[in-house]
């Protein structure tokens, strides 16, 4: 399996293999790396062992619609949308981020003459932080790949 590359300014492209098949959906597993994979400083560098720590070899296969009449044991070519991944990043990072700093802010602002410490703005930068993650498991919908291509 080859790592994920971009191909144009629209998609991202990665090479997976098609460990289930049924009438409808290919359930394709795809190797995932990090982007210093390559690199000749990977075994002493600190983002390369974070990497393997937080995505490890054995993931869990991607259930795609069966377009293209793939069977087990084939290679195919996935394709995503960069818009795609660009607002599931933002929804995954961003809006805790955003809630962190406006509930941070907004505690400090009504607490600020009742309380003359740094706890208000803690407290609500963690009920800010959680609440963002509450928006965004509330409206997130997973988008996932779709079946370009049959390799092999």
């Amino acid at each position: 399996m080859q790592p994920q590359e971009l191909t144009n300014a629209d998609e991202l492209e990665a090479i997976g293999k098609v460990v289930m098949a049924d009438e409808s959906f290919i359930w394709v597993k795809t190797q995932r790396q990090s982007g210093c994979s390559g690199c000749q400083s990977e075994k002493g560098c600190g983002t390369s062992t974070l990497a393997k720590l937080f995505a490890p070899e054995s993931s869990s296969p991607l259930k795609i619609l069966n377009t293209l009449n793939a069977k087990e044991g084939q290679q195919v070519m996935l394709s995503l949308n960069e818009a795609d991944l660009i607002k599931h990043s933002f929804m995954a990072y961003g809006l805790p981020l955003l809630g962190l700093f406006v509930g941070a802010f907004a505690l400090q602002l009504v607490l600020k003459d009742a309380v003359s410490s740094d706890w208000p703005a803690i407290l609500g930068g963690f009920l800010g932080l959680f609440a963002g993650w509450g928006v965004t498991r509330w409206i997130y919908k997973p988008v996932q790949p779709t079946l370009k291509s049959i390799i092999s």
